[in-house]
């Protein structure tokens, strides 16, 4: 196994039907061995200190994230939004609140390309940044909406520009789901990875429901 397996002492029964064994990866993350000889990362284990999203928890306050960024607030009302650099990527950083609650955030990615090409030069850094610390994405997907370019991966990005393909990702933690996506149309492409807070996902819902209340 390539991640080189250090077992534990421990073995416990997760479910009537099968026992799992815990073990360590040579590169520190927790990992479950099922007796089927599959295996899968150990997403209930969080480590000390270790944040949702940057530096902040899920439901702190607006006034509590500012104290954890530096940039230049370019929105501030119920998105608070930042200028920065992510990977080495131009990004803007948003934060999105619920009274007053952190619930998502989103990083987009605005860094601009002549070849176009290049914009899924960086989906794949950043699905690898997400990978090596997330572990193995729950989905991985492409999608071609038309085949006209399929065959010359030379015109993959003209492709993502025009509508025809697009990628997503996605994972889950024990509070987060985190959507890496490369879509586009119009000939504008769009770059992003979001993370929302699973626990917090229905105040969202609740608010856009009064929203859509209150036309009537």
């Amino acid at each position: 196994m390539k991640y080189g397996l250090i077992i534990l002492a421990s073995l416990f029964c997760v479910n009537v039907n099968a026992d799992v064994l815990n073990a360590i990866t040579t590169n520190g993350k927790s990992v479950l061995l099922h007796g089927n000889g599959k295996w899968e990362f150990d997403k209930t284990i969080k480590k000390q200190g270790e944040f949702d999203f940057r530096k902040v928890h899920w439901g702190i306050s607006k006034a509590q994230v500012k104290t954890t960024e530096t940039g230049k607030i370019i929105k501030d009302d119920d998105m608070l939004g930042y200028e920065g650099k992510v990977a080495g990527l131009d990004t803007l950083i948003a934060y999105m609140f619920v009274n007053d609650k952190l619930v998502r955030a989103k990083y987009i990615f605005i860094e601009k390309h002549s070849n176009k090409n290049d914009y899924l030069t960086d989906y794949a850094a950043i699905q690898k940044i997400l990978g090596k610390k997330y572990g193995e994405a729950e989905e991985d997907k492409t999608y071609w909406k038309n085949d006209l370019y399929k065959s010359e991966y030379q015109s993959w990005g003209m492709a993502i520009a025009v509508g025809h393909l697009s990628k997503y990702a996605n994972w889950k933690t024990l509070n987060s789901e985190v959507w890496l996506s490369l879509n586009g149309d119009n000939y504008k492409i769009s770059h992003s990875a979001e993370y929302s807070s699973i626990k917090l996902s229905g105040l969202e819902s609740a608010k856009a429901e009064d929203e859509a209340a209150a036309q009537f």
